[in-house]
């Protein structure tokens, strides 16, 4: 879900608009799809050294990625239960 927003936000970004909004064109140059799967060719050879960061490092990086993409969840529109 995370790629999707950023994906929308990228191309409306390079979009042209009117002054009222409306996307007239969008000009993709395709360098940020080379760049985004050069790196992910990379991190291959880097494997070595991300194996030495701990895991909880990893899970603070990747939920502080999502809560960026996302937001914060939504609440729950569902009472607590209570075991008492």
């Amino acid at each position: 879900m995370a790629a999707t927003v950023r994906s929308l936000n990228h191309v409306h970004a390079l979009a042209e608009k009117t002054p009222d909004g409306k996307i007239e064109s969008v000009h993709e140059t395709r360098l940020t799809h080379l760049g985004i799967h050069l790196l992910c060719f990379i991190s291959i050879f880097a494997l070595n050294a991300l194996k030495v960061i701990p895991m909880p490092v990893l899970y603070v990086s990747l939920l502080t990625h999502r809560d960026a993409s996302c937001g914060p969840p939504a609440p729950s529109a569902h009472k607590p239960v209570s075991f008492r």
